[in-house]
């Protein structure tokens, strides 16, 4: 019974003896032209593309041309928008924590966030209705006398 491994035509012959050495020049041949055509072609592909693009390229901008950069209209990007965000942090602490005034002709005056709370929370806000038993809402009469059970 034949060896299935060696069942194919060129069994038992040495391993150079297999190949086909001309088939396989050609093939190695006929890949290198194929590689120079490509080359070629791509670099006149290329140089037509140069040629033909240098016409459609835009002007070149005035501050290439002369050197001279101008500033871009208002309003302008911040240059140090960190430095802006704590010099505005400051300035509204002074307003929050300062005495001045809002509106001197009418003579509305501004106090410190700290001491208006402690005002309001003293005396209410002057121009809200103070609650009453009538205007206290309805299941709440006598819950604190019921230790709000």
């Amino acid at each position: 019974m034949p060896d299935p491994k060696r069942s194919y035509e060129g069994a038992g012959k040495p391993i150079d003896e297999e190949l086909h050495k001309k088939a396989l020049v050609g093939f190695l041949a006929v890949i290198a032209v194929l590689c120079v055509i490509a080359g070629i072609v791509a670099m006149l592909y290329y140089g037509f593309l140069r040629k033909n693009l240098e016409f459609k390229d835009p002007p070149a901008l005035p501050v290439a041309t002369t050197g001279v950069q101008e500033l871009p209209p208002e309003p302008r990007l911040q240059a140090n928008p960190h430095a802006d965000l704590r010099a505005m942090h400051a300035e509204e602490d002074s307003i929050l924590t300062s005495y001045g005034w809002e509106e001197k002709s009418a003579q509305v005056a501004r106090v410190p966030i700290e001491q208006a709370m402690k005002m309001v929370e003293r005396d209410g806000v002057p121009s809200w209705p103070q609650p009453t038993q009538s205007t206290a809402p309805k299941g709440t009469e006598g819950a604190s006398s019921q230790g709000g059970k």
